[in-house]
């Protein structure tokens, strides 16, 4: 073990594994600052160009963004009043008004040292931790394993990641479930939804998945974002003073410090709850930052608290997604992503396999703290002209990136259409207020636990499941399917409400009554179409696990929605006519929504086209005509979009010759 250490350390220490954890720092903090585009988002456009490194450089490089993204999110929330991310709204919350008060210094030397610190204790807490919990798998079996699995994704489901409606997060976990099933099933060789489809028959993309889910819905948001006004976020403290101010904050705050990394390490541990409910938790330790957001003074406290927290949620999800190969939360999904795609999944065998890849790993997720310390303070004073980057300049290159990671999967512009469709699926979701981050750990998580069940059967039978600690994990799963029906259907009760609080959440609930229903209707719609489209798949394992997710996750889930939503109709005295009123649109309302959305239909558009054209006149020549395209229309200059769309062809076509991707050369030769 000592071997592996001493050799994990002096790898980490490597120029090549430095240099690329240091650029997935920089890419991470831009990517923190820039509003509307989060860690997220980074991980999943850049995740083709990371899969041609060796596996331990590329998690140092996607550990570094997600970590220094985590971080900087904070950061144009406390300039500008727009978190970079939905974790960043604590912070934003008790950040900007001290800003207004001209406070920007102390403010965001308190979110950069609560940041790092949070970041390290929980880093020590993880290597105590890690060791510990793959010597108790050890003793797990493949059923048992796969169990746990199923727990986490029940656990997810009831509102770990949404924080929402379990029965919706069922629904997308649901969803991520069947696409994880497309293509040939593993145990028994049976080709399931794709039989006429030959280039499905390996199941879709991971990467499609991921491009889709969050690359393609976040440029179409980002039109959206209000004006920045900095004319109150100016910071002219010498880096020196801002250093100081740093580490002043971290001496005089320590013992909330203390108890925010805790906290946050902990609600990284737990599998589904993640970043945002860490930043919350976090903000919530202090009554001062409380009292704060109440008079909208704003407190260094809520900011100490939220971002140490935040920040300890980093490497708290590593220890289920490296013990148990079970990601803690969306971003780590992507993460594990990565692993899958280099041909290795997480799990105790992988720390005497390959102890140096794994301890670099471990003591790399650490060194990325020092990383965005470093890069943070200086960025500080780049942040302030970054935020003023024109929006289409990233929403362009954006979906370049984006078209271009999944075009690389075999050279076919069938998976870039195959994105663009999922990202449209997407949207839709998040319109009818479904949340897509389970239906990635859905998809991710399903195969391997569909094949581990089965492998299990296989070798020991119904007995199996009867052993070891199988029957207190399947008691724990159904207690958790129990509970979420049973809060979905008896509702949370608030006392001593507000009466106008409580009259604005009765309209609320009357306006998502006609959401809920369709949802409720779809839901059950897909599962009976599920059943009968595998009723003949052969033999019977190549139908149980899609019957039994589309039965639990789709269909009761669907059920209840309607009947809630009937009992609701009844209790509130919503008429059949309000709902209809509610869906059915005039012309003059259709002609209003598409002028409202008329940049978001300008890009879907653009996009189709983009792709369309990649196999017509070469995948550089349709990405710059794409940029031009989307810079003409919302810069409404010429000249500056021809220059910009030529550029971001050549920053492509660079990228492309710099990793020594293959790309069929197009009308140019390029």
């Amino acid at each position: 073990m000592l071997e592996g250490i001493l050799g994990g350390i002096t790898h980490l220490f490597s120029l090549h594994n430095i240099l690329w954890l240091g650029i997935g720092t920089l890419l991470g903090l831009i990517s923190g600052t820039l509003p509307g585009l989060s860690g997220a988002t980074m991980l999943s456009v850049l995740l083709p160009f990371v899969f041609v490194l060796d596996l331990d450089t590329a998690i140092l490089a996607l550990t570094g963004i997600y970590a220094a993204s985590i971080y900087s999110g904070s950061t144009a929330g406390i300039l500008y009043n727009i978190p970079g991310d939905v974790s960043g709204i604590p912070t934003t919350i008790a950040g900007y008004p001290l800003t207004r008060k001209g406070r920007v210094g102390e403010a965001l030397s308190g979110a950069i040292g609560a940041s790092f610190a949070g970041a390290i204790i929980s880093w020590l807490l993880m290597i105590a931790l890690v060791p510990v919990l793959m010597s108790l798998v050890m003793f797990l079996g493949t059923a048992e394993r796969a169990l746990f699995a199923f727990w986490a994704l029940i656990f997810i489901g009831l509102g770990g990641i949404t924080g929402k409606d379990p029965l919706k997060g069922f629904i997308s976990l649901a969803l991520g479930l069947f696409i994880g099933t497309i293509g040939m099933q593993p145990n028994v060789g049976t080709i399931r939804y794709a039989s006429g489809v030959p280039i499905l028959w390996d199941g879709v993309p991971l990467l499609c998945v991921i491009l889709g889910l969050y690359a393609i819905p976040q440029f179409l948001k980002l039109p959206n974002l209000k004006t920045i006004d900095q004319s109150e976020s100016k910071m002219d403290l010498p880096i020196i003073e801002f250093i100081k101010m740093i580490f002043i904050s971290i001496h005089r705050y320590w013992k909330l410090i203390l108890k925010a990394s805790g906290v946050g390490f902990i609600i990284g541990v737990i599998p589904g709850l993640g970043s945002v409910a860490a930043s919350w938790a976090g903000y919530s330790l202090s009554d001062e930052a409380k009292k704060a957001a109440v008079n909208k003074e704003g407190s260094v406290e809520g900011i100490i608290g939220a971002e140490a927290s935040n920040n300890a949620a980093l490497p708290g999800t590593f220890v289920p997604l490296l013990s148990l190969g079970i990601p803690g939360s969306a971003a780590s999904a992507v993460i594990l992503g990565a692993f899958i795609y280099a041909g290795v999944y997480p799990s105790p065998m992988m720390a005497q396999q390959d102890p140096i890849t794994f301890y670099s790993i471990i003591f790399g997720i650490g060194l990325s703290a020092f990383f965005f310390l470093l890069g943070g303070i200086p960025f500080v004073k780049l942040a302030q002209g970054l935020v003023r980057l024109p929006t289409h300049y990233v929403i362009a290159s954006i979906g370049i990136l984006a078209i271009f990671g999944t075009y690389l999967i075999k050279n076919n512009v069938f998976f870039a259409f195959l994105t663009v469709v999922i990202g449209l699926i997407i949207i839709v979701l998040e319109a009818l207020n479904i949340s897509p981050a389970p239906m990635l750990i859905g998809f991710v998580l399903g195969p391997i636990i569909e094949t581990d069940l089965i492998r299990a059967y296989q070798i020991g039978g119904y007995h199996r499941f009867l052993e070891k600690g199988s029957p207190v994990l399947i008691t724990i799963i159904l207690l958790n399917i129990v509970y979420a029906f049973y809060k979905n259907m008896r509702g949370r009760k608030k006392p001593n409400v507000d009466p106008i609080d409580a009259l604005l959440e009765a309209e609320n609930n009357k306006s998502d009554i006609p959401k809920d229903l369709l949802v409720g209707i779809l839901a059950l719609l897909a599962t009976i179409g599920i059943l009968l489209i595998t009723r003949n798949y052969k033999p019977f394992f190549a139908v149980l696990w899609p019957w039994f997710t589309a039965i639990l996750m789709l269909g009761i889930p669907g059920i209840v929605m309607i009947i809630k939503c009937v009992i609701g109709m009844s209790n509130n005295k919503i008429r059949r006519e309000d709902i209809l009123a509610n869906v059915k649109f005039s012309p003059k309302d259709i002609i209003s929504k598409i002028k409202n959305n008329m940049v978001s239909i300008v890009i879907i558009v653009s996009l189709l086209i983009y792709v369309f054209l990649i196999n017509k006149i070469g995948f550089i020549e349709s990405s710059a005509l794409f940029a031009v395209i989307i810079l003409l229309y919302m810069s409404k200059r010429i000249l500056v979009s021809i220059i910009g769309g030529a550029t971001l062809g050549v920053l492509i076509w660079a990228l492309i010759n710099g990793f020594n991707f293959y790309i069929p050369p197009g009308i140019l030769g390029l």
